[in-house]
């Protein structure tokens, strides 16, 4: 099973920031872990997961935000007790605490003690200038730091979130940045373009100041060539598009998202799977608060839905998707679905986008993951003409 809890609390909200957050200084941590526990008793028991009083084991449980590590291994303590009754975890358990490196409320030992045995640190870049720039509140030393205590305290899987295409980063500032993340040892880069969202600050300063301007389509393409070609000489492999990690360090707990697996999530905003069942949390913390599951809005996946997402996910992993296995699993003719995408496949192959396909095997090259919104929307496209062809059989 994989687990999910939202922790919203920030001292502030970046100006990329899109997340359902809210500002720590407004308190209401015990309130929220209160609600946090009505939401657990009526998620496992709404789904049945608690049948015939069996508790299931945590493939992997995320402690995701805002910033997690604000709230100290006590107040963790109490949520984990209100989950024991449902579900256990081990040292098999990939149990993953998010973090900002200056905002960390326990030493390191009490995480550990938790069960806590990987952190994900929200680093952004190793360039001071650009992190004001991002209104971040750590500098680059404060991420040394906090990398340091961590390691001696005997919690290595450690992973540094990073974000390219920022503005006014060049390729030489991108570059020293990754230099200075892997001499830090993680076992895990995380590397994810800035996308400006609608409605936050920086979608306001991009309008108005040359300072906010995104780097031009071609810069980005060479900053995300040098992210492709510089960290597998220092050892990290990609498993995903914007992922990349030492030798069995990848992420458990995303790669089941990337499987297109079932995960229940719990806390303001959040959003899961079950089954058929997709679910997404109010953001509206007063909301939220009255009622955590009353408030949430649910729907059904259809079998083209299931289809669509598994078709967008496994193209972000290096293996790729095997039509052969989707065909098989939604009863769609394999031979009619490869004769649709054939134009295309062939289109992509030629200009370097796939690291090779064969029949009903598709994966994309560095080259192709640097534009996959791009092949995405058209594959997308035409697996729409082919549920309509099927829809007897995708209905």
């Amino acid at each position: 099973m994989y687990l999910y809890i939202h922790i919203p609390f920030c001292k502030s909200r970046c100006i990329y920031c899109d997340f359902a957050v809210v500002l720590d200084k407004y308190g209401g941590h015990q309130t929220y872990l209160d609600a946090l526990k009505n939401e657990i008793t009526s998620r496992f028991e709404g789904f049945g997961i608690n049948t015939a009083n069996k508790k299931h084991h945590l493939d992997s449980l995320y402690l995701g935000g805002g910033t997690p590590s604000l709230l100290p291994s006590q107040w963790y303590q109490e949520l984990l007790s209100a989950l024991d009754p449902y579900v256990y975890w081990d040292k098999d358990t990939e149990f993953t605490l998010e973090m900002n490196p200056d905002h960390v409320a326990s030493p390191p030992e009490a995480y550990k003690a938790l069960g806590i045995n990987r952190v994900s640190i929200g680093v952004q870049s190793l360039n001071d200038l650009l992190l004001k720039t991002l209104s971040r509140s750590h500098s680059s030393e404060s991420v040394r730091r906090c990398v340091t205590q961590f390691q001696s305290a005997g919690l290595e899987n450690i992973s540094l979130d990073l974000m390219l295409g920022l503005p006014g980063q060049s390729p030489q500032d991108w570059e020293a940045t990754l230099k200075a993340a892997v001499s830090l040892n993680p076992a895990h880069i995380s590397a994810y373009g800035l996308k400006v969202e609608e409605g936050t600050p920086l979608q306001q300063l991009e309008a108005v100041s040359a300072r906010y301007q995104l780097p031009e389509e071609e810069m980005l393409g060479d900053i995300y060539d040098l992210t492709s070609e510089f960290l597998p000489s220092y050892g990290f492999s990609r498993y995903e598009i914007s992922n990349w990690a030492r030798a069995d360090k990848e992420s458990t707990h995303n790669l089941n998202y990337w499987h297109a697996g079932d995960w229940l999530a719990l806390g303001l905003g959040a959003h899961g799977k079950w089954g058929p069942h997709f679910y997404e949390n109010t953001r509206d913390w007063n909301r939220y608060i009255q009622d955590p599951v009353g408030s949430s809005t649910h729907q059904l996946w259809d079998k083209r839905d299931q289809l669509e997402t598994e078709i967008m996910l496994g193209l972000r992993l290096k293996q790729g998707i095997s039509l052969e296995r989707l065909a098989k699993k939604y009863n769609i003719h394999l031979e009619t679905w490869m004769k649709t995408w054939q134009p295309l496949l062939e289109k992509y192959r030629w200009g370097g986008f796939l690291a090779g396909h064969d029949e009903g095997n598709i994966c994309l090259s560095s080259k192709g993951m640097a534009v996959s919104t791009l092949i995405l929307s058209e594959l997308l496209a035409e697996k729409n003409l082919i549920a309509t062809e099927f829809s007897g059989t995708l209905a």
